[in-house]
């Protein structure tokens, strides 16, 4: 299923997926090292602006044949970094559902 970008991002994902993933999500072809943000701020504001509005973010830190290992970051408690929360992998289509659907678990 190709997916759709509109101003940017990825139209119908709860994550802020950037154009610059659309070869990613098309085709599956992420890298170690890629960091996703739950809302545009990250993107679009200074970063000690952005990280007031992001719930969590998630960075690759693994990719073999269509598993991906990604470890979940939320912001702390007075919103000047990210920390790490968990490590999970999860198959490409998965993870690409995860993007699309948000984390929903309780942070």
């Amino acid at each position: 299923m190709k997916i759709e970008f509109e101003n940017g991002f990825a139209r119908g994902f709860t994550f802020a997926v950037p154009d610059c993933f659309k070869n990613a999500l098309n085709n599956g072809l992420f890298s170690e090292g890629d960091i996703l943000y739950s809302n545009k701020s990250a993107y679009e504001k200074v970063w000690s602006e952005a990280l007031k509005d992001l719930d969590y973010s998630i960075e690759i830190c693994g990719v073999a044949s269509d598993q991906i290992k990604y470890k979940l970051l939320i912001p702390n408690l007075d919103r000047s970094k990210l920390e790490f929360k968990e490590t999970s992998e999860a198959s490409t289509e998965d993870f690409i559902e995860l993007l699309r659907s948000g984390v929903t678990e309780k942070i």
